[in-house]
């Protein structure tokens, strides 16, 4: 009996067998697909979707149910017309192998996908690949990339390449200028040699040649000067670099950067110069001390021994006016010292005030000749004048220009030897006068002229110092006269050949009349009672000096040492004249000549300053508070005399 169900149709055997096939080939086909790291899309002719792997539902976020049957246009909408789809249809038309980057909007960011298509029997075959850190990271190096560029065109650095097999060099237009060669002119490594100062090639070549060698392979590192190939022009500049090294350990590049810092060295030399500066006014300065000391205390010997001198009984009237006549002298020298020093005090912080005047050149030399003149007797000095003979205006001060004129005669004087010659010379050139100081003294070295006008410069002394002097006359001098709107300079040969003083001084077009000051002297009293006085001074030697100089000619002064007893004096006695320290005790001076202008009995009497504060500003201050008159101690006692004799001789 034969089984009619039975399986042993040949055909149905091959047909199973081309299933099973086929289902291993497309498990073989889906495992391959699946162990695939990227994205696999299959697209028939119409672009539909007929296989995807898990990588690219897992890019898209969506099953293959969802993918699959439908065209690539309908998952993705509007890529049709992108670069990707028109390379989709390339690739399906024309059978061609496509790539490109494409960026997408997906789920709300922007991705970037490597993409290449394969043309295949039945359609095409999509790879893809998520590379959007990559695109990331290139983004991030090329802003980094211009950001490093901004810098190096804002801190001016240049780039440079050197072939050390060829020779050749690649130098960019700011390194060329670094040489002083055009942006345009080819380079080789022997203008680098070339270029180099020869001061400073030998540390700059060794650096190099370390960098290169293969033992070393040290960082180029060296700041030196060029001269411009073309310019001729001294540049400073600072490179760094590092060699390249193949396999056999040769050096085949050195790359690098150059800056150009020659302003910063400029700045860095001007640095320099200013601590130079400031370390030699100090030095000045601390000597100035010394010297400063050394003067107070030349005429402080000559008045303590005058005045131990004086305590010792019966001296004679001779003896007696040979020790007031040095102390005066040396009173008169110290407060010429201190005078020196309030000028310089003015005069440094702009509060030297010019009285502008006509005045005539000849008068302003034969006076400060005058003042000199003793000193050029004793030293027997030969005095050469050559004046103008007409009358030559300028316009000043005249005690000022005075001054300054006196101070250079004084200068020639002392520092040329006995027996020398001393020359002035005034002329007009133009819109200037010039006078002329010529010694044939100890002469100025350059440095020595170099810093004359400065605040206490001097020549140098032996320790006798026997010229004396702080130094302040010629930056005196120089103030003074540019406060003129004038100029002075000086020259000399060299030491031991004499110095040249030549002051330039703006012309006056018209002729002027000199101004003058009245001298004034003691006026000899005569009082039909005499005028009552009230000093007040807290310094009791002070104040008895002065009573007795006062009582001497005919005033009659009453001492109080503090403003509260002065002040119950003045309501108890009559005064005519009250004489006012201003730096009291308790109640300063200022404050007692506004309560005496306060009372009805002292609001008429004459109030006098007898200070040693003598600034403007002190002025100002005394004046606001009602004083009549400000003196400066040490007083001259000649002035203040002739001041009251005017003031009372003014009472009805």
């Amino acid at each position: 009996m034969t089984d009619s169900g039975s399986d042993n149709n040949p055909a149905s055997e091959e047909q199973t067998q081309a299933a099973q096939s086929l289902r291993m080939d497309q498990a073989r086909s889906y495992k391959i697909l699946s162990s695939i790291r990227q994205g696999v899309i299959f697209m028939d002719e119409a672009f539909r979707v007929r296989q995807v792997n898990e990588e690219a539902q897992r890019i898209d976020g969506r099953s293959a149910s969802e993918m699959l049957g439908r065209t690539h246009w309908e998952l993705w909408p509007g890529t049709e017309h992108l670069p990707v789809g028109k390379a989709y249809k390339r690739s399906m038309e024309e059978r061609s192998i496509e790539s490109l980057e494409q960026c997408y909007r997906h789920h709300g960011k922007d991705i970037w996908f490597d993409i290449q298509s394969f043309p295949v029997d039945e359609g095409i075959v999509v790879f893809y690949r998520d590379i959007s850190e990559r695109k990331q990271a290139e983004t991030a190096l090329s802003e980094r990339e211009q950001q490093l560029a901004l810098a190096i065109d804002a801190a001016d650095v240049g780039e440079w390449d050197v072939d050390m097999i060829s020779g050749a060099m690649f130098w960019p237009a700011r390194v060329k200028a670094m040489f002083g060669i055009s942006p345009d002119r080819p380079v080789t490594l022997a203008d680098y040699y070339e270029g180099v100062h020869p001061e400073d090639r030998e540390r700059t070549f060794n650096s190099f040649q370390n960098t290169a060698d293969p033992q070393l392979r040290s960082q180029y590192d060296a700041e030196y000067r060029t001269i411009g190939k073309e310019d001729g022009l001294i540049r400073w500049v600072a490179a760094k670099g590092r060699g390249l090294f193949n396999e056999a350990g040769e050096c085949i590049r050195i790359i690098g950067t150059a800056i150009d810092i020659t302003k910063r060295k400029a700045s860095e030399e001007a640095l320099r110069q200013s601590e130079e500066r400031l370390r030699e006014i100090d030095r000045r300065k601390d000597e100035f001390l010394a010297m400063l000391a050394h003067e107070l205390r030349n005429p402080l010997a000559p008045i303590r021994a005058a005045a131990d001198l004086l305590q010792i009984a019966d001296l004679d009237e001779q003896r007696v006016r040979q020790t007031s006549q040095i102390i005066g002298r040396q009173v008169e020298h110290m407060t010429g010292l201190v005078d020196d020093l309030l000028d310089v005090s003015r005069v440094t912080t702009g509060q030297v005030k010019i009285e502008r005047s006509p005045l005539d050149i000849n008068h302003i030399i034969n006076e400060a000749i005058e003042q000199v003149s003793p000193v050029m007797r004793v030293r027997r000095h030969q005095l050469a004048l050559q004046m103008m003979p007409e009358s030559t205006m300028v316009v000043g001060d005249r005690k000022r220009l005075v001054q300054v004129l006196a101070n250079i005669l004084n200068n020639a004087a002392k520092y040329t030897n006995e027996g020398g010659r001393i020359e002035v010379n005034s002329t007009a050139v133009g819109t200037e006068v010039l006078v002329e100081v010529i010694d044939d003294g100890i002469g100025m070295s350059p440095d020595v002229i170099a810093r004359a006008f400065e605040l206490f410069a001097q020549a140098e002394r032996t320790s006798d110092r026997s010229s004396g002097g702080l130094g302040l006359g010629l930056a005196l001098v120089k103030s003074i006269i540019e406060l003129h709107g004038g100029s002075v300079s000086c020259s000399s040969p060299g030491t031991g050949k004499g110095s040249t003083f030549m002051i330039r001084l703006p012309r006056m077009d018209e002729a002027g009349t000199d101004a003058s000051a009245d001298g004034e002297e003691a006026a000899s009293p005569d009082f039909e009672r005499p005028p009552r006085i009230l000093l007040v001074d807290d310094n009791e030697d002070a104040a008895s000096m002065l009573s007795l100089l006062l009582r001497s000619v005919g005033y009659d002064v009453s001492v109080e040492y503090d403003a509260k007893r002065a002040l119950e004096q003045s309501a108890l006695h009559h005064f005519d004249v009250f004489l006012l320290d201003i730096g009291l005790p308790e109640i300063s001076g200022i404050e007692l000549a506004r309560r005496l202008r306060a009372q009805a009995e002292t609001a008429d009497a004459a109030i006098i300053a007898v200070t040693g504060y003598g600034q403007d500003q002190d002025r100002a201050q005394t004046s606001a508070a009602g004083f009549d008159h400000h003196l400066v101690k040490p007083i001259d006692f000649r002035k203040l005399a002739a001041l009251l004799g005017r003031i009372i001789s003014a009472k009805p």
